[in-house]
C-alpha cells in the first residue's frame, strides 16, 4: 500500500513539472501580453503619448489615430478594466527602474470620469488591487509589474484581503496556476465565435472589453451607479489636504520628477453613470478639485466640442467604437489649446 501511494505521489510530481515547464516555455509569453497593457514585457519604447485608466481609456482612445496625425510619435492605451491607480503607478516606477529617461518628454494623459474618484490615500492604494464582494479578484492585473521584493512590500502594505493576496502569490509562483483561467477563457471564446453567427461589435475589443456581455454590462452599470449616487449623498466634500495625501498626487509628482507630464481629460459618460457628478456634494467637490489641479500644474482637457449621447454607449460604460476616432482627435485639438 505504502508503495502505491509513493507511485501516486511520483505520477502527480512528473506531472505537475512537465506541466508548469510547458506552461512556462509556451503559454506565459501570450498571457504576459494578454494582460500587459504598459507593454513592458516587450522591448520596451519611450512613449510620446501614454494614455493610463479603465477599460473606458482603451474603449475611448485610438493610439492609432494619434501616430496617423503626429507621425514618428509612438502613443500607448495602457487602460484596462479593473486597473487600479497602484496598478498604474507599479508598472510606470517598473518602467522606470528599466529605463529612468522613459518619462522624458512624455505626456501622460488619466482618465477623469468625477471629481471624487482621486482622493483615496496614497499609503492606501500603491499595491491596491481591485476586489470587490461577489467578484472575482483581478490580482494578476500587477503582475507583470513587480518582483519578489514588491511582493513582500505588497503583501505587509496592500489593504486586499487574505484571499486575494494568496490568489496574487500562487499566481506569481506557479504560472500553471495563473494561465489556465486564460486559457479557458480563450477555448471559450473560439467556440462561442465557431458556434455562434457572428455580430458586428459596436466597442473595440481590448483592454478587457467584451463586446457579448451587454446585457450584463448594463445591469451592473445600473447597480453600480445607484450605489455610488447613495454614497456620494453621505461623503465628505474634498479638501486640498485631503488631495496632497492621495494616489493622484504622487502619481503626478512620479511622472514630473522624471521630466513627464501629467493630464487630466474629461471621460464622456452615460448619463446613469453622470449622475453621481450632477449632486451639490459633487459640483462643490468640482471647484475644489479644479482649483487644486491648477495649484499643482495638473492641465485639464475639457473636449467641449464633442457631440454625445448615451445611444454612444452600447453597455452604458464604454464608448462605441464609432465615436472613438471623434473622440481622440478632440483631446489632441484641445492639447494643442494648452
Amino acid at each position: 500500500m505504502t508503495k502505491f501511494f509513493k507511485h501516486i505521489g511520483l505520477f502527480l510530481l512528473v506531472t505537475f513539472v512537465i506541466t508548469e515547464s510547458l506552461s512556462r516555455l509556451c503559454i506565459d509569453g501570450y498571457y504576459f501580453k494578454a494582460i500587459d497593457t504598459h507593454q513592458i514585457t516587450s522591448k520596451p519604447q519611450q512613449p510620446d503619448y501614454l494614455f493610463i485608466g479603465s477599460s473606458r481609456v482603451a474603449a475611448a482612445i485610438s493610439p492609432t489615430i494619434i501616430t496617423q496625425t503626429r507621425p514618428n510619435s509612438l502613443a500607448i492605451n495602457a487602460g484596462r478594466g479593473y486597473t487600479t491607480g497602484g496598478i498604474h503607478y507599479q508598472a510606470i516606477k517598473q518602467h522606470l527602474k528599466l529605463n529612468k529617461h522613459y518619462l522624458k518628454n512624455t505626456k501622460v494623459f488619466l482618465e477623469l470620469p468625477g471629481y471624487s474618484v482621486y482622493d483615496t490615500n496614497f499609503n492606501t492604494s500603491k499595491f491596491r488591487l481591485f476586489e470587490n464582494k461577489g467578484e472575482e479578484s483581478m490580482s494578476h492585473l500587477i503582475l507583470p509589474y513587480i518582483d519578489h521584493r514588491s511582493l513582500i512590500e505588497l503583501l505587509k502594505e496592500s489593504t486586499n484581503s487574505k484571499s486575494a493576496k494568496f490568489n496574487l502569490v500562487m499566481q506569481y509562483c506557479f504560472s500553471s496556476y495563473r494561465t489556465l483561467p486564460f486559457i479557458k477563457e480563450q477555448i471559450n471564446r473560439r467556440l462561442q465565435k465557431w458556434l455562434t453567427k457572428p455580430k458586428k461589435e459596436t466597442l473595440t475589443a481590448t483592454g478587457g472589453i467584451k463586446n457579448n456581455a451587454h446585457k450584463v454590462a448594463k445591469q451592473k452599470a445600473l447597480r453600480i451607479a445607484n450605489k455610488q449616487l447613495k454614497d456620494s449623498l453621505q461623503g465628505s466634500i474634498l479638501s486640498h489636504k485631503k488631495l496632497d495625501k492621495s494616489m493622484l498626487f504622487e502619481l503626478n509628482k512620479l511622472i514630473t520628477s522624471h521630466g513627464g507630464q501629467l493630464y487630466l481629460f474629461k471621460m464622456p459618460l452615460h448619463s446613469i453613470q453622470n449622475k453621481i457628478n450632477l449632486t451639490n456634494r459633487n459640483k462643490k467637490n468640482a471647484i475644489i478639485f479644479n482649483h487644486w489641479l491648477k495649484t499643482n500644474k495638473i492641465p485639464l482637457i475639457n473636449p467641449n466640442h464633442f457631440k454625445f449621447s448615451d445611444i454612444d454607449f452600447p453597455d452604458m460604460w464604454h464608448l462605441s467604437m464609432s465615436k472613438r476616432t471623434e473622440f481622440t482627435a478632440q483631446i489632441l485639438e484641445e492639447l494643442n489649446t494648452l
